[in-house]
C-alpha cells in the first residue's frame, strides 16, 4: 500500500466492517451462535486490514504521507476508536446481562436441587 488513498480506502472498509458488527450487536432478539461467528469473522477481516493498514504507517512513505495529512488521519482514527469503543460497550453490557441471568439460573437450579 503506497498511496494515502489507499489506505484511506482500507480505513474505510474497517470502518464499514466495524458499522456491520454494531449492527449485528444491536438485533432487538439478541444473538446467537451463528451472529457471534459472524463478528468473528468480521474481526478477523479487520485485523488482515488492519496490518495492511501498518505497513503503510512504519513504511516512510507512509509517514511522509501521514504528516501531509496529518488532520484527516486523525479524524479516520479518532472515529475508529469511538465507533469500536461503543461496539465494546455494547458486548460489555450483553456480558453484563448473560452473566446475571447465568446467576439466576444457578440459584434456580441450586434451590430445586435442595427441594429435592
Amino acid at each position: 500500500m503506497q498511496k494515502f488513498e489507499e489506505v484511506v480506502d482500507c480505513l474505510n472498509e474497517i470502518e464499514n466492517t466495524t458499522k456491520i458488527i454494531h449492527l449485528i450487536l444491536l438485533k432487538a432478539e439478541g444473538m446467537n451462535s451463528q451472529d457471534t461467528e459472524h463478528i468473528k469473522s468480521l474481526y478477523e477481516k479487520k485485523g488482515k486490514l488492519l496490518t495492511q493498514v501498518n505497513e503503510f504507517i512504519t513504511s516512510d512513505i507512509g509517514k511522509s504521507e501521514i504528516l501531509k495529512h496529518q488532520e484527516e488521519w486523525k479524524n479516520i482514527i479518532l472515529n475508529l476508536r469511538e465507533n469500536d469503543g461503543n461496539n465494546l460497550n455494547i458486548m460489555r453490557a450483553r456480558l453484563d446481562l448473560l452473566a446475571e441471568k447465568l446467576k439466576k439460573i444457578n440459584s434456580v437450579k441450586s434451590v430445586l436441587i435442595y427441594k429435592k
